[in-house]
């Protein structure tokens, strides 16, 4: 069974571990206290157990209270500066109400079980020699600390699934009105103002999200834009094709996702710094868990990612930070393409070599991979409204059975690809969500105000 309450395998494994090793420990501390007392003396006097007086009654309660409010702070608390990306992930659903619930009775549950047996000890052996038998802060002690242990055993192990894509770069001067803007060309159909004015409103800042249409060639019109945002005239900018690597020799500094990406999507002033971050790969990350939320993680998931421009490099990043392969699947012209993103990509961080591998958009080289893939991402403007229509994926190609698809397109919302994958049974995902998830993490770095993406509510082309 891999549910059980809506709850996932690795969920119940926690709260199993959670009640398992501080009843271990107790238990294990309480036996080895059995032998030594014995091995001394004969003293026993069983109706103590049961007399126990008013006021270690009244101190009962009392430590069962303590226990349980250190308990569900500490651990929760915990879990919150071990990974972050772990409990963002879990309240976006219900089921994380379940999880919070069983931890903190399960807490309660051992709490009582410690104190009840160091209480019944007490009085069974009060009279009896000193031996520096448990006392009820040394239950405290290993309970609690055998709580933060399990929890950071398993986030560290969560956190090999859950890539920590989120940027640390924030703006920190206050601004009394927010002038915002993109930068590309062409963008006269952006929603980009929609999704960032909805923010604005959604959070009470006064301020506006302009346009900017730079051609490619305008050199110098890029540099004059940007002094505007070192002279504090805008404060925050996106980027979009074609300036994402135009910008990066005129940026001060480049966040780690954005260096390896090798490619920029936000701009802001810091400490007087022009700082180019990517919120691309985390925003791309955020929005594929309501495609995965339904799916058991597969033991060694392994994707292909069609195409290996600037889209594909963020997919990438994001994929082989939470522990995927990736395979990257283009046409024979593009295959120099591939192998010079796997190159960027391995400068950067030799151990990416084993996640990653090209090969040839064609039948042949495909099948072999069908039956070990879990996600199939669409990185092309194959499909695309204004581009090209029909779809990348090869005719003659079945989709894979237990895979998901996700295409970074969005207009139309309906692209052939989806319609062909959905026809075969697979889930899929069309890239609006991506595009509301990074401009709200962009949103974020320019403001510090985080919004939840089901708070914008954009309409994509049919």
């Amino acid at each position: 069974m891999k549910k059980l309450l809506g709850l996932q395998k690795r969920h119940w494994k926690f709260i199993f571990l959670i009640l398992l090793v501080p009843l271990t420990l107790n238990t294990t501390s309480m036996l080895w206290h059995e032998i030594m007392y014995k091995t001394i003396s004969d003293f026993h006097n069983p109706y103590q157990a049961f007399g126990v007086p008013y006021y270690l009654w009244l101190s009962f309660f009392q430590e069962i209270a303590f226990v349980e409010i250190v308990l569900a702070i500490i651990g929760w608390a915990t879990l919150v500066f071990l990974e972050s990306n772990f409990l963002q992930n879990l309240f976006r659903s219900l089921r994380a109400i379940l999880i919070i619930l069983a931890t903190f009775f399960s807490a309660l549950v051992f709490g009582i079980g410690a104190l009840s047996i160091d209480i019944i000890w007490a009085s069974t052996f009060r009279s009896g020699p000193s031996l520096g038998l448990p006392s009820s802060s040394t239950i405290q002690i290993v309970t609690i600390s055998s709580f933060l242990i399990v929890t950071f055993l398993y986030t560290s192990r969560y956190r090999k699934n859950i890539p920590n894509l989120q940027s640390s770069i924030r703006r920190a001067e206050p601004v009394e009105a927010f002038n915002l803007g993109l930068i590309g060309y062409p963008i006269s159909a952006s929603v980009s103002p929609k999704i960032h004015s909805a923010a604005l409103k959604e959070t009470g800042l006064d301020g506006e999200y302009k346009l900017y249409p730079i051609h490619p060639d305008d050199e110098q019109g890029l540099k004059d834009l940007l002094k505007k945002v070192r002279a504090g005239e805008i404060h925050g900018l996106n980027v979009t094709i074609p300036h994402k690597q135009n910008v990066i020799p005129l940026v001060d500094e480049l966040s780690a996702t954005a260096k390896t990406i090798g490619a920029v999507n936000t701009i802001v002033l810091k400490d007087g710094k022009l700082i180019g971050d990517n919120t691309d790969a985390p925003g791309f990350w955020n929005d594929l868990q309501k495609l995965l939320k339904n799916r058991e993680n597969p033991q060694k998931p392994r994707s292909v990612i069609l195409g290996a421009g600037g889209a594909a490099r963020a997919v990438t990043y994001a994929l082989i930070n939470a522990g995927w392969d990736v395979t990257l699947a283009t046409r024979a012209a593009d295959i120099p393409q591939a192998k010079a993103l796997i190159a960027d990509f391995t400068t950067q961080k030799p151990k990416y070599a084993e996640k990653l591998s090209n090969t040839e958009l064609n039948a042949t080289s495909l099948s072999p991979l069908l039956s070990f893939l879990s996600l199939i991402v669409n990185a092309t403007p194959v499909g695309m409204k204004s581009h090209y229509a029909g779809t990348p994926w090869l005719k003659n190609l079945p989709f894979p059975e237990n895979a998901l698809l996700y295409d970074l397109i969005y207009t139309p919302a309906q692209t052939q690809l989806i319609q062909d994958a959905a026809q075969a049974g697979l889930p899929t995902r069309n890239g609006l969500g991506m595009l509301i998830e990074q401009a709200l993490l962009s949103f974020e770095i320019w403001t510090g105000k985080k919004i939840p993406a089901d708070k914008i509510i954009l309409k994509s082309d049919k």
